[in-house]
Protein backbone atom coordinates (compact mmCIF):
# COMPACT_ATOMS: atom_id res chain seq x y z
CA UNK A 1 0.00 0.00 0.00
CA UNK A 2 1.20 3.62 -1.18
CA UNK A 3 1.85 6.02 1.93
CA UNK A 4 0.38 9.49 1.56
CA UNK A 5 3.75 10.86 1.81
CA UNK A 6 4.65 8.85 -1.09
CA UNK A 7 1.76 10.01 -3.22
CA UNK A 8 2.42 13.26 -2.08
CA UNK A 9 6.31 13.49 -3.59
CA UNK A 10 4.90 11.63 -6.94
CA UNK A 11 1.96 14.61 -7.04
CA UNK A 12 4.61 16.88 -6.78
CA UNK A 13 6.86 15.27 -9.38
CA UNK A 14 4.45 15.48 -11.59
CA UNK A 15 3.89 19.78 -11.59
CA UNK A 16 7.38 20.55 -10.49
CA UNK A 17 9.35 18.52 -12.46
CA UNK A 18 12.88 16.90 -11.64
CA UNK A 19 13.61 16.50 -8.61
CA UNK A 20 16.99 15.94 -7.02
CA UNK A 21 18.21 14.19 -4.16
CA UNK A 22 21.28 15.25 -1.92
CA UNK A 23 23.37 12.59 -0.59
CA UNK A 24 24.75 13.08 2.76
CA UNK A 25 28.06 11.81 1.46
CA UNK A 26 27.74 14.65 0.50
CA UNK A 27 27.47 16.50 3.77
CA UNK A 28 23.65 17.60 3.55
CA UNK A 29 21.11 15.59 5.16
CA UNK A 30 18.33 14.10 2.26
CA UNK A 31 16.18 16.62 1.00
CA UNK A 32 14.30 17.25 -2.06
CA UNK A 33 14.86 20.45 -4.10
CA UNK A 34 13.66 21.53 -7.32
CA UNK A 35 14.30 24.48 -9.42
CA UNK A 36 11.68 27.40 -9.02
CA UNK A 37 11.99 28.01 -13.18
CA UNK A 38 10.93 23.96 -13.88
CA UNK A 39 8.17 24.78 -11.94
CA UNK A 40 6.71 27.57 -13.09
CA UNK A 41 7.90 26.30 -16.64
CA UNK A 42 5.89 22.81 -15.81
CA UNK A 43 2.62 24.76 -14.69
CA UNK A 44 2.66 27.37 -17.58
CA UNK A 45 2.47 23.90 -19.84
CA UNK A 46 0.11 21.95 -18.00
CA UNK A 47 -2.31 25.19 -17.09
CA UNK A 48 -1.66 26.94 -20.13
CA UNK A 49 -0.85 29.51 -17.70
CA UNK A 50 0.21 33.29 -19.43
CA UNK A 51 0.93 35.38 -16.12
CA UNK A 52 -0.72 38.48 -17.58
CA UNK A 53 -1.18 40.95 -15.10
CA UNK A 54 -3.58 43.78 -16.73
CA UNK A 55 -2.71 47.66 -15.34
CA UNK A 56 -4.85 48.99 -13.29
CA UNK A 57 -5.64 52.86 -15.08
CA UNK A 58 -8.46 53.30 -11.46
CA UNK A 59 -4.72 52.85 -9.11
CA UNK A 60 -2.27 53.41 -11.25
CA UNK A 61 -1.07 49.97 -9.94
CA UNK A 62 -0.75 46.75 -12.32
CA UNK A 63 -2.97 43.71 -11.04
CA UNK A 64 -2.71 41.72 -7.71
CA UNK A 65 -3.27 38.42 -9.79
CA UNK A 66 -3.01 37.21 -13.39
CA UNK A 67 -6.41 37.59 -15.38
CA UNK A 68 -6.71 33.77 -15.27
CA UNK A 69 -6.02 33.38 -11.85
CA UNK A 70 -8.12 30.44 -10.09
CA UNK A 71 -7.77 29.03 -6.63
CA UNK A 72 -9.18 25.86 -7.98
CA UNK A 73 -6.26 24.87 -10.03
CA UNK A 74 -2.52 23.94 -9.05
CA UNK A 75 -1.82 27.47 -8.55
CA UNK A 76 -2.01 27.34 -5.12
CA UNK A 77 0.86 25.50 -4.99
CA UNK A 78 3.01 28.17 -6.31
CA UNK A 79 3.05 31.50 -5.69
CA UNK A 80 1.44 33.97 -8.90
CA UNK A 81 0.20 36.87 -6.77
CA UNK A 82 2.14 40.12 -6.61
CA UNK A 83 2.43 42.18 -3.47
CA UNK A 84 -0.03 45.12 -2.75
CA UNK A 85 -0.74 48.16 -1.91
CA UNK A 86 -4.56 47.68 -1.77
CA UNK A 87 -5.13 44.03 -1.11
CA UNK A 88 -6.36 43.12 2.75
CA UNK A 89 -6.28 47.18 3.87
CA UNK A 90 -8.28 48.30 6.89
CA UNK A 91 -10.14 51.33 6.88
CA UNK A 92 -7.82 53.43 8.57
CA UNK A 93 -4.41 52.11 6.50
CA UNK A 94 -3.01 54.00 4.01
CA UNK A 95 -0.19 52.34 1.65
CA UNK A 96 1.54 55.30 1.18
CA UNK A 97 2.13 58.12 3.55
CA UNK A 98 4.67 61.14 2.42
CA UNK A 99 5.07 64.06 6.04
CA UNK A 100 1.86 62.72 7.00
CA UNK A 101 0.37 63.02 3.68
CA UNK A 102 -2.03 59.73 3.69
CA UNK A 103 -2.49 58.28 -0.06
CA UNK A 104 -5.11 55.86 -0.98
CA UNK A 105 -4.65 53.69 -4.06
CA UNK A 106 -7.27 55.40 -5.64
CA UNK A 107 -5.48 58.56 -5.35
CA UNK A 108 -2.19 57.35 -7.13
CA UNK A 109 -3.28 58.24 -10.67
CA UNK A 110 -4.99 62.10 -9.95
CA UNK A 111 -2.07 64.08 -8.98
CA UNK A 112 -3.49 66.03 -6.92
CA UNK A 113 -1.49 65.49 -3.46
CA UNK A 114 2.05 66.74 -4.33
CA UNK A 115 3.61 66.53 -0.93
CA UNK A 116 5.87 69.76 -0.83
CA UNK A 117 9.14 68.89 1.77
CA UNK A 118 11.72 71.62 2.70
CA UNK A 119 15.20 70.66 1.37
CA UNK A 120 17.55 70.36 4.47
CA UNK A 121 15.12 69.19 6.95
CA UNK A 122 14.22 64.94 7.66
CA UNK A 123 10.50 63.72 7.42
CA UNK A 124 9.69 60.21 7.04
CA UNK A 125 7.80 58.14 3.58
CA UNK A 126 6.04 55.11 4.60
CA UNK A 127 5.14 52.22 2.79
CA UNK A 128 2.84 49.70 3.73
CA UNK A 129 2.79 46.24 1.67
CA UNK A 130 0.43 43.04 1.51
CA UNK A 131 1.91 39.68 0.45
CA UNK A 132 -0.18 37.23 0.36
CA UNK A 133 2.80 34.38 2.13
CA UNK A 134 3.51 36.55 4.91
CA UNK A 135 5.38 40.15 5.21
CA UNK A 136 8.41 38.61 5.24
CA UNK A 137 8.44 37.10 2.31
CA UNK A 138 9.10 40.67 0.31
CA UNK A 139 12.40 40.87 -0.75
CA UNK A 140 13.27 43.89 -2.79
CA UNK A 141 11.45 47.26 -2.93
CA UNK A 142 12.27 50.24 -5.52
CA UNK A 143 11.33 53.86 -4.73
CA UNK A 144 11.90 55.58 -8.48
CA UNK A 145 11.82 59.35 -8.45
CA UNK A 146 12.79 62.42 -10.93
CA UNK A 147 10.80 61.23 -13.20
CA UNK A 148 7.48 62.38 -14.92
CA UNK A 149 6.87 59.46 -16.75
CA UNK A 150 3.02 58.76 -16.61
CA UNK A 151 3.64 56.09 -19.80
CA UNK A 152 3.40 52.51 -17.40
CA UNK A 153 5.45 50.53 -19.71
CA UNK A 154 8.49 53.01 -20.19
CA UNK A 155 9.26 53.85 -16.48
CA UNK A 156 12.32 54.38 -15.36
CA UNK A 157 14.80 56.75 -13.36
CA UNK A 158 18.15 57.08 -12.60
CA UNK A 159 17.29 58.32 -9.12
CA UNK A 160 16.32 55.41 -6.76
CA UNK A 161 16.13 54.02 -3.88
CA UNK A 162 16.73 50.18 -3.25
CA UNK A 163 16.14 47.69 -0.12
CA UNK A 164 16.86 44.54 -0.88
CA UNK A 165 16.53 41.32 1.60
CA UNK A 166 19.77 39.54 2.48
CA UNK A 167 19.15 36.10 1.54
CA UNK A 168 21.86 33.25 2.89
CA UNK A 169 22.89 30.90 0.78
CA UNK A 170 21.44 27.84 1.58
CA UNK A 171 23.05 25.84 -2.19
CA UNK A 172 19.34 25.28 -3.52
CA UNK A 173 15.98 25.74 -2.40
CA UNK A 174 13.65 22.82 -0.70
CA UNK A 175 10.61 22.31 -1.84
CA UNK A 176 9.10 23.14 1.22
CA UNK A 177 10.66 26.39 1.72
CA UNK A 178 9.91 27.05 -2.09
CA UNK A 179 6.10 26.84 -1.56
CA UNK A 180 5.84 28.68 1.57
CA UNK A 181 7.84 31.36 -0.19
CA UNK A 182 12.07 31.36 1.51
CA UNK A 183 10.05 32.31 4.81
CA UNK A 184 13.20 31.84 7.71
CA UNK A 185 10.94 32.19 10.79
CA UNK A 186 8.27 30.24 12.53
CA UNK A 187 6.54 29.29 9.08
CA UNK A 188 3.52 27.82 11.03
CA UNK A 189 2.86 30.83 13.15
CA UNK A 190 3.62 33.85 10.08
CA UNK A 191 0.48 35.64 10.13
CA UNK A 192 -0.42 35.37 14.17
CA UNK A 193 3.24 35.61 15.27
CA UNK A 194 5.39 38.87 15.74
CA UNK A 195 8.23 37.28 13.36
CA UNK A 196 11.24 39.22 12.04
CA UNK A 197 11.62 40.13 8.84
CA UNK A 198 15.10 39.91 8.16
CA UNK A 199 17.87 41.34 7.63
CA UNK A 200 17.84 44.27 4.93
CA UNK A 201 20.02 46.10 2.59
CA UNK A 202 19.55 49.76 1.85
CA UNK A 203 21.42 51.06 -1.56
CA UNK A 204 20.68 54.65 -3.52
CA UNK A 205 20.82 55.33 -7.03
CA UNK A 206 21.12 59.40 -7.04
CA UNK A 207 23.62 60.67 -9.54
CA UNK A 208 21.96 64.62 -9.40
CA UNK A 209 23.10 64.27 -5.55
CA UNK A 210 19.30 65.34 -4.84
CA UNK A 211 19.34 63.55 -1.06
CA UNK A 212 21.89 64.20 1.83
CA UNK A 213 20.68 61.28 3.96
CA UNK A 214 18.41 58.21 3.89
CA UNK A 215 17.86 55.01 6.14
CA UNK A 216 15.15 52.88 6.22
CA UNK A 217 13.16 50.48 9.01
CA UNK A 218 11.29 47.52 7.99
CA UNK A 219 8.67 46.20 10.39
CA UNK A 220 5.83 44.06 10.43
CA UNK A 221 2.18 45.90 11.10
CA UNK A 222 -1.27 43.91 10.69
CA UNK A 223 0.18 40.91 8.95
CA UNK A 224 1.86 43.61 6.70
CA UNK A 225 5.35 44.97 5.75
CA UNK A 226 5.86 48.75 6.69
CA UNK A 227 9.14 50.41 5.84
CA UNK A 228 10.10 54.08 7.06
CA UNK A 229 12.20 55.78 5.17
CA UNK A 230 13.22 58.75 6.51
CA UNK A 231 14.91 61.25 4.14
CA UNK A 232 16.41 64.32 4.17
CA UNK A 233 16.44 66.16 0.77
CA UNK A 234 19.77 67.84 0.20
CA UNK A 235 18.93 70.51 -2.56
CA UNK A 236 14.80 71.08 -4.73
CA UNK A 237 13.67 68.45 -6.80
CA UNK A 238 10.81 69.19 -9.40
CA UNK A 239 7.57 67.92 -9.22
CA UNK A 240 7.94 64.13 -9.54
CA UNK A 241 5.99 60.73 -9.41
CA UNK A 242 6.78 58.23 -7.43
CA UNK A 243 7.18 54.82 -8.89
CA UNK A 244 6.79 51.60 -6.44
CA UNK A 245 7.90 48.14 -6.91
CA UNK A 246 7.99 45.35 -4.77
CA UNK A 247 8.99 41.89 -5.46
CA UNK A 248 8.34 38.84 -3.58
CA UNK A 249 10.65 35.53 -3.26
CA UNK A 250 8.83 34.04 -6.07
CA UNK A 251 9.63 37.26 -8.46
CA UNK A 252 6.40 38.32 -8.34
CA UNK A 253 6.79 42.26 -8.68
CA UNK A 254 3.89 45.22 -7.74
CA UNK A 255 4.31 48.13 -9.60
CA UNK A 256 2.25 51.70 -8.69
CA UNK A 257 3.03 54.58 -10.62
CA UNK A 258 2.08 57.77 -8.08
CA UNK A 259 1.38 60.91 -10.30
CA UNK A 260 3.23 64.04 -8.99
CA UNK A 261 3.54 62.69 -5.60
CA UNK A 262 5.86 64.91 -4.07
CA UNK A 263 8.82 68.06 -4.84
CA UNK A 264 11.61 69.44 -2.60
CA UNK A 265 12.19 73.21 -1.93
Amino acid sequence: MISHGLLVVIFLIGIFGTIELIPESEGANPNLYVSQEIARENLRKILEFDYEYVFKESTNCNSYAPVNYSHKTYTRYIDFLNPSAEVAFYRNEYPLTIDQTTFETSEFSSGEKTVNVEAGKSFQLKLLLFENRGPQNIEKINLYTNTNENNFTKLQSDTYITLEKIIPDTGGSSIYDYIYGRIDEDRHRSYTYPNKLGNYLLEVNDPNEFFSEITATPKRVNHKMQVVFDITFAKPMEKSNLIITATDAANNTMICNVIDAWESS
